[in-house]
């Protein structure tokens, strides 16, 4: 069954029959303006679903800025672990190289 104008007109007669005039225009008013097969430009759902799209966008946006600060954190911490790890390797190697050092010269002194 198809919807049209006729159909829509007769409707409206029969609601301000049965309902009078400002009860039927109400009515009609909360209606859809369009056949139900056919798609509306600009309704309230695309609205909806610009709004749900573009708040996604701004979670996505802020998810990255929040990793990225987090990475650039992680990287800073791990030059700091490691920087204070070699250091200390070094330190360590100079020491031992240092002492055997010693023990081979008492070694040879005998």
């Amino acid at each position: 069954m198809s919807w049209n104008e006729q159909r829509r007109s007769a409707l409206i007669r029969k609601l301000r029959e049965l309902l009078g005039d400002d009860e039927a225009a109400t009515l009609m008013e909360s209606l859809h303006p369009e056949p139900w097969s056919e798609p509306t430009a600009n309704t309230e759902s695309d609205q909806r679903h610009f709004d749900v799209d573009s708040e996604c966008a701004r979670f996505d946006t802020a998810m990255q800025a929040g990793f990225a600060a987090q990475l650039e954190h992680f990287d800073a911490v791990l030059r700091e672990q490691l920087d204070a790890q070699t250091k200390l390797l070094l330190v360590g190697m100079i020491g031992t190289l240092i002492s055997f050092a010693g023990v081979m010269i008492g070694t040879a002194a005998v």
